[in-house]
């Protein structure tokens, strides 16, 4: 079973990291990022009805 993932610190880190790059980040530097989850368990615990793709999803909810 998948461990819990808590939505409130992957709004953070995927916010804080998009600020200190100053984009939006690739799929791999997501996965090169410590402080994150992998790309594809953010990928799977969030797409779901959001076609256009999880991080502006999530820029687009804060």
């Amino acid at each position: 079973m998948p461990a819990k993932i808590d939505f409130n610190i992957i709004y953070e880190g995927i916010i804080n990291y998009t600020r200190k790059l100053g984009r939006i980040p690739t799929n791999a530097e997501i996965d090169q990022n410590d402080n994150l989850p992998s790309y594809r368990t953010i990928h799977t615990a969030f797409v779901k009805n959001q076609g256009q793709g999880y991080i502006p999803y999530l820029i687009s909810k804060c």
